[in-house]
Parts: structure tokens; C-alpha cells; sequence
């Protein structure tokens, strides 16, 4: 054990790495999926008027803000359960978004293909991710 002062002994020298690639890409989606929510989501066009509107402004954008702040939260901790569960909340949010759209005049912006994008990244890094972790195996570039 170290002594006040001291060098860590052998067996007691904090680990470097701790965050596998597959947290850190489930970090990054988590990421891109709150940016998503401010990013113009949809825009109608009607007589001449363009509204557009970001994602944050209802709702289910404050929902997804905090899906995505437990998402980068938890996956710093490696919680790739949470990712996969975040993910497809996110996704299924956005697709409620569009079915929502029964006139036609409904334009998706980028923040809509941002979300999108990054909910299918999110699954499928905590898929990799828990796969990895139960087999026990590394990527090739891993050390």
C-alpha cells in the first residue's frame, strides 16, 4: 500500500486505459445525440412561411436531453446497458416525431438525421460493447 509521500507499490499502480473504445464510442454518440436536440428538427412551408423548429422546443426534447445526459453519464462508467436503452428510447422518439406528420408539409431537418444517426450508433455500441465485455476479447488495435 503507499505511504503518504511515496511511490505506489507495484500492485497498487492506478490503471491506465480504464475507458474501453466501445465506452468511449458510446460516450461520442451520447454526445452527438444531445447536440442533435438543438439542431434545427423539422421545418413546414405553408403560403410562403417557413417555421422551423429544434427538437429542444417540445417536449420530447427535454426527454431526450435527459435520456442523452444519463446516456454520456452512465457510459463513462461502462454501463452499456444504459447506452442500448438511451439509444432506442432516442430512436423511437424520433420516429414517433415523424409519424406524428399527417399533413405532408412536415420538412426533417439535420437535427432529426443528427438523432437519428447517432441512436443506431448509440445500440450498436453497447451491443459491441457488451459483446466484448462478456467474451473478453480485444479489438485488433487494442494493446
Amino acid at each position: 500500500m503507499p505511504q503518504f509521500g511515496g511511490m505506489p507499490q507495484p500492485g497498487f499502480a492506478p490503471k491506465r486505459g480504464v475507458m474501453s473504445r466501445f465506452n468511449l464510442f458510446g460516450l461520442i454518440t451520447s454526445i452527438l445525440a444531445f447536440i442533435s436536440i438543438f439542431m434545427p428538427f423539422a421545418s413546414a412551408s405553408a403560403w410562403g412561411v417557413t417555421v422551423t423548429a429544434a427538437l429542444i422546443d417540445g417536449a420530447d426534447g427535454v426527454i431526450v436531453l435527459i435520456i442523452s445526459l444519463a446516456a454520456i453519464v452512465l457510459s463513462i462508467f461502462g454501463i452499456n446497458v444504459v447506452v442500448i436503452i438511451a439509444g432506442v428510447l432516442n430512436l423511437l422518439i424520433d420516429i414517433i416525431e415523424v409519424a406524428n406528420d399527417d399533413t405532408g408539409i412536415v420538412t426533417m431537418g439535420a437535427g432529426f438525421y443528427f438523432l437519428l444517426i447517432a441512436s443506431i450508433a448509440m445500440v450498436a455500441a453497447g451491443i459491441v460493447g457488451i459483446v466484448f465485455k462478456k467474451t473478453g476479447k480485444k479489438l485488433p488495435l487494442q494493446k
